[in-house]
């Protein structure tokens, strides 16, 4: 089993590095991977993007600096942070609001008209003419083909939002909820998907396995499932300048994250593992950005003190020149 388990990883690996420097290779003669994604953001990529919003408490001491990209969808978190030194990129949290579901897909008249007042929206909060807009989030990406009438419409919709916001000169970036299926048909709605929007992977991995792996293993599994997703999409045809991660830092119980590891010094390590990770496996495979998500505290399940914390050692762990985790942290890092 375990030598089945590492020809296995190997395989996807490979798969995934070799698809990711033909189209790296074929990008680079045309220069799509030289210009900035949205006003204000780095040139070089990845790009790391962090989210938050009101109920984040700690956005202002650790995101509203230089050298952040903050994914918000108020004005005043955008105003604010952009003051502070930061770049701001657009959060739009309810996609089923404008798209439907796969069970209960929207009426396709309204879709383009949604789509332009979003736009609209996105371009006065970012202060961007060209913003970045992270779209929360697709749902149904592992359904099985052939796809439901239903599921059918839903997709359509999904394509026909993220094409009129890049027609209308925005760069969507459409959060992917789980491991896309690519096979049969669905393999030209995924590369059809790409030629309009980012695609952004969440991989949420549990606290407690990763921290019992210890450093070298868990950080392992960590490379290998973001490798393994990326790799599915890559399969297919779609670039890596059209791919990103999302990392998760939710506590909630039940969605990757924390999930009640304790101490916390524990979950810190985890996070600095997390950051080390993505950012190895985003440079060899040359994907556009990487994301953070789970900040936020809105209630009993999202709150945390420990938040705060984590959010400065998944920033020192990426760069030390963003947050002073050691001399916070002291042992405890």
């Amino acid at each position: 089993t375990n030598l089945w388990y590492l020809s296995s990883a190997v395989r996807t690996i490979g798969i995934a590095l070799a698809a990711a420097a033909c189209a790296a290779a074929l990008l680079a003669g045309s220069g799509t991977g030289a210009a900035a994604i949205s006003c204000g953001l780095p040139h070089s990529a990845p790009v790391w993007i962090d989210f938050a919003d009101g109920s984040v408490t700690f956005w202002r001491e650790r995101f509203a600096r230089p050298g952040i990209v903050v994914a918000t969808g108020g004005t005043g978190v955008a105003t604010e942070s952009r003051a502070g030194g930061a770049a701001t990129v657009h959060w739009d949290m309810y996609l089923r609001k404008r798209v439907g579901t796969p069970s209960d897909p929207a009426d396709p008249d309204v879709i383009e008209k949604r789509a332009d007042g979003l736009f609209q929206y996105a371009t006065e909060t970012s202060g961007c003419q060209t913003p970045l807009i992270a779209l929360n989030e697709m749902w149904g990406a592992s359904l099985p083909v052939p796809l439901t009438s239903t599921a059918e419409r839903y997709r359509a919709n999904v394509l026909r939002f993220v094409s009129r916001l890049a027609e209308r000169g925005g760069r969507p970036a459409l959060l992917v909820s789980s491991e896309p299926n690519t096979s049969g048909d669905a393999a030209a709605w995924w590369r059809a998907l790409a030629q309009a929007s980012d695609l952004v992977l969440e991989n949420y991995a549990n606290a407690n396995v990763i921290w019992r792996d210890g450093a070298i293993e868990g950080q392992r599994r960590l490379r290998t499932s973001y490798r393994r997703s990326a790799a599915k999409l890559f399969s297919v045809g779609v670039p890596p300048t059209r791919v990103g991660l999302m990392i998760g830092f939710q506590t909630g119980r039940g969605a990757g994250g924390r999930e009640g590891l304790k101490p916390r010094s524990r979950w810190f390590d985890v996070a600095k593992w997390q950051a080390f990770a993505a950012k190895q496996v985003a440079k060899e495979l040359r994907l556009s950005h990487v994301w953070s998500w789970g900040w936020a505290q809105r209630n009993a399940r999202s709150n945390d003190p420990d938040k705060d914390e984590a959010a400065c050692v998944w920033l020192w762990a990426r760069d030390p020149t963003l947050c002073a985790a050691p001399r916070i942290l002291g042992k405890e890092l």
